[in-house]
């Protein structure tokens, strides 16, 4: 009883019945797929350790219109966050000072003019798009439409 010379070439004598299954232990999909991309796998490890444990967010690609919105929506947020620790700041001030150097109104100044400076350096490092990424995305968008 064997198959494709597996198994016994005869139950005779070994107690088993000579029944030959598939092995379930050996996934041959596992086993093409092992090695594959292992080059690609090493580079992101190493690039990763050279990170450290820092800030481990991967970039956002931005070949279509969802991811745009998405690093846009991202960037605003980003700036609000910024202006809301400056509020926090300055209530925490005005809370532990005795005298009242600052009032609400002063503090919504501050805020409105941290806000208004970010947002137009925001405009200034997004206005620029490098010729790479103005091929990259004429590429995609060529691609898409053939």
């Amino acid at each position: 009883m064997s198959y494709n010379g597996i198994g016994l070439p005869s139950a005779k004598g070994s107690s088993t019945s000579g029944h030959i299954q598939r092995s379930l232990a050996s996934n041959e999909d596992r086993d093409k797929n092992r090695g594959k991309d292992y080059l690609k796998r090493q580079a992101e490890a190493k690039k990763l350790k050279n990170q450290g444990g820092v800030n481990r967010v991967k970039k956002i690609n931005i070949t279509n219109s969802d991811n745009a919105n998405a690093v846009k929506r991202y960037s605003l947020r980003e700036i609000e966050l910024r202006v809301s620790e400056l509020r926090d700041s300055l209530e925490d001030k005005m809370d532990a000072s005795s005298d009242n150097e600052l009032t609400p109104e002063d503090i919504d100044k501050q805020c409105q003019q941290l806000r208004e400076r970010l947002k137009k350096e925001h405009r200034t490092r997004t206005a620029y798009t490098s010729r790479d990424n103005r091929n990259a995305m004429n590429d995609t968008t060529t691609a898409t439409a053939s």
